[in-house]
């Protein structure tokens, strides 16, 4: 899912709305960072967050939600979920 992530962050859309698209790389960039910092949760037993750290986390969830609604039926959103879904 990561590297799908990756591509899809890097990946030429010609053609396509620039919105949907810095939609899409908005939430290719937050499930990155986000999983990293999952990991980095479930590992570090030393990783403490400040208060500002953990809500600026919370932001980037929260506007890739929002990212993703607003193109959640658009056809690059769709093969986004079904690279998510196909490891290639």
């Amino acid at each position: 899912m990561k590297q799908a992530s990756v591509k899809t962050r890097s990946a030429k859309f010609d053609g396509q709305n620039p919105q949907a698209v810095g939609n899409l790389r908005t939430v290719a960039n937050a499930f990155i960072r986000l999983q990293e910092w999952r990991h980095e949760a479930d590992y570090d037993d030393s990783l403490r967050l400040a208060r500002t750290d953990a809500l600026a986390r919370i932001a980037l969830a929260t506007d890739a939600f929002a990212s993703w609604n607003a193109i959640r039926k658009e056809k690059i959103a769709q093969d986004y979920l079904l690279a998510l879904l196909i490891h290639r």
